[in-house]
């Protein structure tokens, strides 16, 4: 039987809000672990910022005194993009490297009366300057691995499977994990017949590209509502005596996968 012990240092951890002016500089920061993200260089890389929840960053640039002189240096309006005008930007953004990492916004899968619902995706942008560096189709278009999945051709008028919950990023690994919802919609699924990757899919990354790199798909052809509503956790253990880099996923299934 295997044995399996968890560290004490997660590699990473879930998703956070994002003050975009908070990387303009730093002072009396203390080194991070080699790899690791960390407030004192600029990254925001859970929830609460940091394991005791402070919501802090350490850095000095902007105080009482000028905070009232900041200028938004860039911004991004959702109902930019898609068929429909996308909203309800539900997810909060991952920063880690300077690099943002957000799902997109739409009506919710219960909700739409067609199944052509703004399509989910996942983007990542400078968190400078706010350029877009990379989209990730989480229904993917023709010719993209997984669009198979999908029987007569029903990715090209479906949509939802969006990644509304937090994105975990392992920088060593320079691998994103997104955790990735039900097609529209949420309790029916009969002009959509297939698996309908990568919906209820945990799905890697690179992060400096969004190219795939695996998945587990948690439901094939999701019609019970099981998006993957947690976080995916990184965690440092051990295996029959042996370190492994390990990805835990609480779902609503009341599985850890």
């Amino acid at each position: 039987m295997s044995s399996f012990k968890i560290s004490k240092g997660l590699s990473s951890a879930s998703a956070i809000a994002l003050v975009p002016f908070l990387f303009m500089g730093q002072a009396g920061a203390q080194t991070a672990p080699y790899g690791q993200p960390s407030t004192a260089k600029g990254d925001w890389p859970m929830y609460f910022a940091d394991p005791s929840g402070s919501r802090y960053l350490p850095f000095d640039q902007i105080n009482a005194s000028n905070f009232n002189k900041l200028e938004v240096a860039w911004h991004f309006k959702t109902d930019q993009l898609g068929a429909h005008p996308e909203f309800k930007l539900e997810g909060t953004p991952t920063v880690v490297n300077n690099t943002i990492l957000i799902g997109s916004s739409f009506k919710e899968g219960s909700q739409p009366l067609e199944q052509n619902n703004t399509k989910g995706l996942t983007r990542a942008f400078d968190a400078v300057t706010g350029k877009l560096i990379w989209t990730f189709h989480n229904i993917p278009q023709k010719g993209e691995p997984g669009y198979e999945t999908w029987d007569k051709n029903s990715a090209d008028f479906n949509g939802n499977t969006g990644t509304w919950t937090g994105i975990t990023v392992d920088p060593v690994m320079n691998t994103a994990f997104l955790p990735i919802e039900d097609p529209t919609n949420d309790f029916y699924g009969g002009p959509r017949t297939g698996n309908d990757l990568y919906g209820d899919s945990l799905v890697a990354v690179d992060l400096s590209t969004g190219k795939l790199k695996w998945y587990f798909q948690v439901a094939h052809h999701p019609i019970w509502d099981y998006d993957l509503s947690s976080p995916a956790l990184l965690i440092d253990g051990n295996v029959d005596g042996k370190p492994r880099k390990l990805v835990a996923l609480p779902s609503k299934e009341a599985f850890l996968y």
